[in-house]
């Protein structure tokens, strides 16, 4: 049996040197992860160290906020349920005052399978929205290097 993401990359025309070639021009993109989960917080940073990312990691969305106030992420993974001020507050908050075009990518993940929380994250900008029980290491970094080559696209359009 074919790997399900392999034969979606087939379909759509991708090529595994395509892939390698954009994995590398991600690398030295800083990625912040916002997760309570410290455990699995510390399995996503070292994947994606390993990786070549920089990656920022805070444990609430009130962190998230003052972290993105004095830095820049090129990329953020945001857990949905975060105590102080939740993952979907976090990214209303960030969509504030921005042009749709021009934002940066984030990746939601949640512990909870919920329709109505997948469906606001989309409503907000998430790129994705992936259950953490579900998703393997493996398909996070996929999502992380499809986030930057839309984030990328878009905020190329944004510049002209």
């Amino acid at each position: 049996m074919q790997n399900p993401v392999s034969s979606l990359r087939e379909e759509r025309g991708e090529r595994k040197e395509d892939r390698n070639k954009a994995k590398v021009e991600d690398t030295q993109k800083t990625v912040l992860i916002v997760d309570d989960d410290v455990a699995l917080a510390e399995v996503y940073r070292a994947r994606l160290e390993v990786e070549g990312f920089n990656v920022a990691v805070v444990y609430d969305g009130e962190e998230a906020l003052r972290w993105l106030s004095g830095a820049e992420a090129d990329m953020i993974i945001m857990d949905c349920m975060l105590p102080k001020f939740g993952g979907l507050s976090v990214l209303e908050t960030l969509n504030e005052g921005k042009p749709k075009s021009y934002k940066t990518p984030v990746l939601m993940v949640s512990g909870l399978d919920r329709p109505e929380y997948k469906a606001k994250a989309e409503e907000l900008g998430a790129i994705d929205y992936l259950i953490k029980s579900s998703a393997s290491i493996s398909e996070m970094v996929d999502a992380v290097h499809e986030g930057l080559r839309v984030g990328a696209s878009k905020k190329g359009k944004q510049k002209r």
